[in-house]
């Protein structure tokens, strides 16, 4: 007999992003295997609660839908997922529910896979063949915009990205080499044996028997279902391992689904049951022409890498044209990379299809930076029943453009290894009275000079600014006339910058006026900044709630992300701002295309000590920004909580 699975999910997701998940899971290839599916239906969008009707309607196989009333919203932005207690073991306690019908209905195997995923048609069948009790399909995600990709697997502990012995005690520089191999070994294909693992599971029956599930353990403070459910696991005496044969792709922001759809095309899953197949195939595959015609890397070893793609006279021209290059590739003088979107299929007929795509260029050459920008037009023509190949690809500038786009400023930037100055920014009103003191005494003996805006204040914050800076460093302090703070933040952060840059500063370091740097800071600042090789490092900041601690919670963890706080001013470069009259950023917001890199050193936010200043600024928050348009309502409502979780602060 066939062995059963079941595809089990707990469900609360955006409509657009739901659709695409359930596309993915019909095309699923399920050969030797029989499958039915259990969802969770914890929507709080009727529009979502459809989608698993109608899946549930059109779908040959069994699917079982249980509802649920939601209670709390579940925050989503393009920073990252905000989640609460509530919702971890709400999620946890719907996971145990599938769990439970898997086992009162005798699946061989449960499939516990997250809605924002996408998976690869021959997922569930390769892990299924793979012979382990406990197996996850790869996937790789940004946690953090600013972050690189990182694995939903671990090897060790909460998650650390490699394996760690017992008592085993590595330095730094050592742990970042072990951590390096490791996601290096994950790169590529194959099994392996894991710390950790959730979200894209196959779970075999004995795991359920044993009583392994995913309810919280009272002894271990693990954020996350799934890390109590891996220790149940090993405990248990079930090991994990990750599968990376056919990675997922992870909407984890709405700003994906573009990629997301590229995925669902690269891997031949039809959006629509009767879309041609042969528009997906070509758009494939002109991808992948592309990316292979325009990138060295490909081919410093291998000169025919990607030539398949191609007609054979189309072939010989290329082949021509790497040769030429080849000695340029392999010294390094020229190093290209080529990103290709808005791919969309133009004409196709019986033997010829057209494919435009926008094409984006860049790279080193002969120690000079470029970017070109194309419209690309791939004409195919069918050789056999079952093969299309590129006859040609024209390029043109893009449109509105009498020449291709350049990063001019890249030959223009400027870099000193030594000597640099760095100049303090700030926007103050109404400070004397809280933390500007210490503050000012700590950043003078940072900066070698200051440049602040006094935004209308109606106490002595002008004099207090004098007074401390003295003479110790220049100080440029302009007073203005009309306030800006309370209506146009963004307006005041830009005069802050013209008039940070107009005497051409070195490194612009931005701090508001209650924000002051671990101790250890002062000195390692200066040395920072004498590099040629970044031009911003970004900073954890930490929510003070007293003198001794800082609040950490879902909605309260500004410390587990960097912020960029110190940046290398760059005259050719073209700054754009974003215009939110509230949480506007403190610098222009296309700076992280600028090479630059985390920093190990801390902040400490004073601002939020004060239970009179948590008062005003949860009253300003409800005032400017009622329906949490450019911040978190929740988090705004969260402000006044009487009993936050607290952190002691360790130097």
């Amino acid at each position: 007999m066939q062995k059963t699975i079941l595809i089990g999910s707990p469900i609360r997701q955006k409509p657009e992003i739901l659709e695409l998940f359930l596309i993915s899971l019909r095309a699923l290839k399920k050969k030797g295997y029989s499958i039915a599916y259990c969802f969770v239906d914890d929507n709080d969008d009727e529009r979502s609660s459809h989608l698993l009707e109608q899946f549930r309607v059109e779908k040959g196989d069994p699917v079982n839908i249980f509802k649920v009333e939601p209670y709390e919203s579940f925050v989503r932005d393009e920073v990252t997922h905000h989640w609460t207690n509530k919702i971890v073991w709400r999620v946890a306690a719907h996971k145990n529910r599938i769990i439970e019908y898997a086992l009162a209905n005798e699946f061989d195997y449960l499939f516990l896979v997250d809605s924002d995923l996408l998976l690869h048609p021959h997922t569930l069948v390769q892990l299924a063949n793979s012979g382990k009790e406990i197996i996850s399909e790869i996937f790789w995600t940004k946690w953090q915009p600013d972050m690189p990709e990182l694995p939903q697997v671990w090897g060790c502990d909460h998650y650390t990205l490699y394996e760690l012995a017992p008592g085993e005690r590595l330095s730094p520089d050592h742990a970042r080499l072990r951590q390096q191999e490791w996601l290096e070994k994950l790169r590529k294909p194959g099994v392996y044996r894991v710390g950790g693992l959730g979200a894209c599971t196959l779970i075999a029956r004995p795991v359920f028997e044993r009583g392994v599930n995913f309810s919280p353990l009272y002894n271990l403070s693990f954020w996350g279902e799934d890390r109590h459910f891996c220790v149940r696991a090993i405990a248990n005496g079930f090991e994990l391992f990750v599968d990376t044969h056919f990675p997922a792709f992870h909407i984890y922001r709405v700003s994906d689904i573009p990629k997301a759809k590229e995925y669902l095309a690269e891997n031949g899953i039809n959006r629509e049951d009767n879309l041609n197949n042969i528009c997906h195939h070509l758009l494939h595959q002109a991808h992948q022409a592309l990316v292979y015609y325009g990138t060295t890397d490909f081919y410093k070893h291998d000169l025919t890498a990607g030539l398949e793609y191609f007609a054979p006279e189309t072939r010989s021209v290329i082949f021509q044209e790497r040769v030429k290059c080849k000695n340029e590739i392999e010294q390094d003088f020229l190093m290209t990379y080529t990103e290709v979107s808005n791919m969309v299929p133009g004409s196709i007929t019986s033997d010829s299809a057209l494919v435009k795509a926008k094409v984006r260029n860049f790279g080193l050459h002969h120690n000079r930076n470029f970017m070109n920008e194309f419209e690309a037009r791939i004409y195919f023509r069918k050789y056999n029943e079952n093969e299309w190949l590129i006859e040609s690809i024209d390029f043109s500038p893009e449109k509105n453009t009498s020449k291709p786009k350049k990063l001019l400023w890249w030959s223009q930037r400027t870099a000193r290894p030594r000597g640099n100055r760095i100049t303090l920014a700030m926007v103050v009103r109404n400070e004397a009275n809280r933390y500007l003191h210490i503050v000012l005494d700590q950043a003078k003996s940072i900066v070698d000079e200051a440049v602040i805006i006094d935004d209308c204040s109606t106490d002595d914050t002008p004099d207090l600014i004098r007074e401390t800076i003295k003479d110790d460093i220049p100080l440029r302090l302009i007073c203005n006339k009309e306030p800006l703070f309370e209506n146009n933040k963004s307006r005041l952060r830009q005069a802050l910058w013209e008039e940070t840059i107009k005497n051409r500063p070195d490194w612009i370091l931005c701090l508001d006026a209650d924000e002051l740097f671990e101790d250890k800071a002062v000195n390692a600042l200066r040395q920072m900044v004498n590099q040629e090789e970044f031009d911003y490092f970004s900073f954890r900041i930490y929510d003070f709630w007293d003198e001794r601690h800082y609040r950490e919670e879902p909605l309260w963890s500004a410390h587990l992300r960097y912020y960029i706080l110190l940046v290398r001013y760059q005259a050719n470069f073209n700054y754009t701002w974003n215009q939110n009259p509230l949480h506007c950023g403190r610098f222009p917001s296309n700076i992280a295309l600028l090479p630059g890199i985390q920093s190990h050193l801390r902040l400490k936010h004073l601002g939020w000590m004060n239970p009179r200043d948590r008062l005003v600024k949860y009253l300003r928050y409800r005032r400017l920004d009622p329906d949490g348009i450019y911040g978190i309502k929740e988090q705004y409502e969260s402000i006044l909580d009487p009993f936050p979780r607290l952190v002691q602060w360790q130097e």
